[in-house]
């Protein structure tokens, strides 16, 4: 059976989503759908290990950029993987590591090897992927254009114009969508990876214009952390009805009637009892999941209420990133550190606050004056002023 080749995209606009993804990549954070015993199995491909240092990587490349959008994106994920049974681990016959670094070096062949911050193989989820950042910058030659330029008037008075070659030099410029805006980009990106790299391997390409969606990292934590919700089964085994009084055949002892009532009363104590079981357990079932509701329901009040206060915070927090981006995008990482390094080297110790006396010092001290210090001669030993 071929399996398909899975490489996808991911546009991060802010410095904050690029350390969010850093983040997730080096498991700073808890990560559920990751086994802890084999993340240190996991391969940096780069010099970046952290999302630190891999913000501090795409502002040191980000620098280098003389023309960007208004919003630009500053840094493409791209996430390289296959099915897990395609692999060796999972009984196929990839071998992931090959796999995996011939994606890399296809990456770097597109977009430039200078250009790709960092790289980090995956191991301790289901399937191996790859996870690579890369700064989308492109470098445009120069070229001529030609322009209408005024040079002076007619003898109607009409403006007199002649086309001159102007030579425009070469820039490096931001810009992710000239790999990956529009469909057809993307069809061709998944095209061109299954032809060139997942071919060597044994992949194919996915279903060309296939209605499949992909299921995000977010969906996939709220399905897997959801709590399982508690079923309590209702008692099937309604009380019976009380029997009705004796009649006078039924009370003389002997008699059908009374065997037949004798009965009656035996199967209705029978029912009695198997309801009154059913509905000590539902009673005692109820008082069991009765903590656990109540926690549940506290905990769902409590994320609606943070939720809320989240989104009211959002469009000001969103302002201020904005706002740091810009003023970052005016001073080079060196300027920034020398700064940083600056105002360290020259940050004053704030002085030690001086004890406040307390009221009750009034109670515990005398109001005369304290007793002279061993040290200190006494009043009589001192020299006395001699007279005029």
């Amino acid at each position: 059976m071929s399996h398909p080749v899975v490489i996808r995209t991911a546009k991060l606009r802010t410095l904050s989503r690029i350390r969010a993804s850093g983040s997730h990549t080096w498991r700073e954070r808890t990560t559920p759908n990751a086994d802890p015993d084999r993340t240190p199995t996991n391969t940096n491909l780069r010099t970046v290990t952290s999302s630190s240092a891999l913000v501090c990587a795409v502002e040191a490349r980000l620098a280098l950029a003389q023309e960007a959008a208004r919003d630009p994106v500053r840094c493409i994920e791209y996430l390289v993987t296959a099915n897990a049974a395609a692999f060796r681990e999972g009984g196929g016959t990839v071998d992931a590591d090959a796999y995996l670094r011939d994606a890399l070096a296809w990456i770097e062949q597109r977009h430039g090897a200078a250009n790709v911050v960092a790289a980090n193989i995956q191991r301790d989820e289901t399937a191996p992927h790859l996870v690579v950042y890369v700064v989308p910058l492109l470098e445009v030659a120069g070229r001529e254009r030609k322009r209408s330029v005024i040079v002076g008037n007619n003898p109607d008075g009409t403006k007199r114009r002649e086309t001159r070659v102007v030579k425009e030099p070469g820039t490096i410029r931001l810009s992710a969508a000239h790999w990956l805006d529009g469909r057809e980009k993307l069809s061709k990106l998944q095209t061109e990876f299954a032809e060139q790299v997942g071919r060597r391997h044994g992949l194919v390409r996915g279903v060309e214009r296939s209605r499949a969606t992909h299921q995000t990292v977010k969906t996939y934590y709220s399905l897997i952390t959801r709590p399982t919700p508690l079923v309590l089964v209702r008692p099937s085994t309604p009380f019976p009805k009380p029997l009705p009084a004796p009649t006078w055949q039924e009370v003389i002892p002997g008699t059908p009637a009374a065997r037949r009532r004798a009965l009656r009363e035996a199967q209705h104590a029978q029912d009695t009892r198997r309801a009154q079981q059913e509905h000590r357990a539902h009673y005692s079932a109820l008082q069991q999941a009765y903590p656990a509701l109540a926690a549940q329901a506290c905990e769902a009040d409590n994320i609606r209420r943070a939720n809320a206060q989240r989104w009211a915070r959002l469009p000001e927090l969103e302002i201020k990133a904005r706002e740091a981006d810009e003023l970052r995008t005016l001073f080079t990482p060196d300027e920034i550190a020398r700064r940083r390094s600056r105002a360290t080297a020259t940050k004053r110790t704030p002085p030690e606050p001086k004890p406040r006396p307390s009221p009750l010092d009034r109670y515990t001290k005398p109001p005369w004056p304290s007793a002279p210090e061993p040290d200190e001669p006494e009043p009589e030993d001192r020299p006395r002023p001699r007279p005029g």
